[in-house]
């Protein structure tokens, strides 16, 4: 009789970790849904209206010099990643938001925010 041995289970090796970057700017409170509807475009899934209206919510609710942050678990281009929005109310009516996700997901929202931003004058 002959026996074989098994080769010892290896864990697959790691992912790599993914480093979330950040752009930001200052927005009016009332464009606020139309812009994180704009983002969540970007977003195949993890960012919807649901979250769009929970944030637009936490936002109305906000004394001045507050800050909320919020992170969403997010699919972006086949991966699970971090999608973290942070609004600072600094200014009432006028919140800073600041957006922290995969560095590709954080050029294509500052891009858009150039274009929101033209489209409205500023």
């Amino acid at each position: 009789m002959q026996f074989f041995r098994r080769k010892p289970a290896q864990a697959p090796p790691a992912a790599p970790v993914q480093t979330n970057t950040e752009t930001s700017a200052a927005f009016e409170m009332d464009d606020l849904p139309v812009l994180f509807a704009e983002i969540a475009e970007l977003i195949p899934s993890g960012f919807g209206p649901r979250e769009i209206d929970s944030l637009v919510g936490l936002a109305n609710t906000m004394e001045i010099d507050d800050e909320k942050e919020v992170t969403y678990p997010i699919n972006y281009v086949g991966i699970v990643a971090s999608f973290t929005v942070s609004i600072f109310l600094d200014d009432f009516d006028s919140p800073d938001v600041t957006f922290f996700a995969p560095p590709a997901l954080t050029e294509a929202i500052s891009q858009l925010i150039d274009r929101f931003n033209e489209k409205r004058g500023r």
